[in-house]
């Protein structure tokens, strides 16, 4: 009876490690020609030694906004939205292009369960063990854990041992048939962490707040963009895309609210913009790209009536 309960158990086990890991994700970064670099995800450092070669692993999102920061200090950072998706690991290049400019790329992706634990000259980085870190990139970062709680419960029955599993809401029954009576609760508890981070000025922001607005290139090609569509209706789409995938200044809000014709068009996106906005203590700027003070007024009360 106790193996077939240790069975009961391992069942539940295996049950719940797969629930988890398909909800986190890995990043692989490396260098083609060998090029040490540090990384930099949503403002938390990842490593503090420059390295060639870096695996992050138990990312808790599918967006992070990336910052490679070379040792040697003529190349230029890199900036770039990394997309992951949930149980696989991704890998990105970092090489030059065409231009002889250092770019950061997709490479491939594997599923987590078929990727070695060890790969040579590689070493990981579990995300949500990542220390607070000070110096220019971030403050620091504060660690939150939840709980989660499986109960296994074994049901008094001359013939029937069975388990019910419920993790998040997703349950499975196993049962094994016996002849002994046994009744027992079994609680096993998993804790996951979520981090955040202080930006330089000691604010503190969620992991999925904005720090580091769109690079210069980035922003213009995504003027451009805006630009050159005939339609308002379009251009406002179109902006907002820009809004949903990269994070702006002040400034660059303001510069895109220029684009539009209609004073409405403006302040739609002026409330839009606001929760992507890496300063939002300079949002004052944009009433200057307002035609009337109504419009000025409006976006103020939305600014108090959704605070950062």
């Amino acid at each position: 009876m106790k193996i077939k309960l240790h069975l009961l158990l391992l069942l539940a086990s295996v049950f719940v490690s797969a629930h988890v890991v398909a909800q986190t994700a890995n990043v692989v970064f490396f260098s083609e020609q060998g090029e040490k670099f540090t990384v930099v995800m949503n403002a938390l450092r990842i490593n503090d030694n420059p390295e060639t070669n870096i695996r992050v692993t138990d990312l808790r999102s599918d967006a992070f906004k990336v910052k490679i920061i070379f040792d040697n200090t003529n190349i230029p950072d890199i900036d770039k939205n990394v997309m992951l998706a949930m149980g696989e690991e991704i890998t990105y290049i970092i090489k030059k292009n065409k231009k002889g400019e250092y770019v950061l790329l997709y490479f491939n992706q594997t599923p987590i369960a078929q990727t070695p634990v060890n790969t040579s000259g590689q070493t990981s980085y579990n995300h949500n063990q990542v220390p607070p870190n000070d110096g220019n990139v971030v403050r620091g970062a504060t660690t939150s854990t939840t709980t989660t709680t499986m109960t296994t419960t074994i049901n008094e029955s001359p013939n029937n041992v069975g388990a019910n599993v419920n993790v998040g809401g997703v349950s499975m029954n196993v049962s094994i048939t016996d002849n002994t009576q046994m009744t027992g609760t079994t609680t096993t508890t998993y804790t996951t962490t979520t981090t955040t981070t202080t930006n330089e000025t000691g604010n503190v922001q969620p992991q999925t707040g904005c720090v580091y607005a769109m690079s210069g290139s980035d922003f213009n090609a995504a003027k451009a963009s805006i630009s050159g569509k005939s339609f308002e209706d379009t251009k406002l789409t179109v902006a907002k895309q820009v809004v949903d995938a990269n994070c702006l200044s002040s400034k660059q809000i303001k510069e895109i609210m220029q684009l539009f014709t209609f004073e409405e068009s403006k302040l739609d996106f002026a409330k839009y913009a606001y929760r992507r906005s890496t300063d939002p203590s300079n949002y004052y700027q944009l009433n200057d790209a307002f035609t009337f003070e109504s419009s000025i007024e409006e976006l103020n009360l939305y600014i108090r009536q959704n605070p950062r």
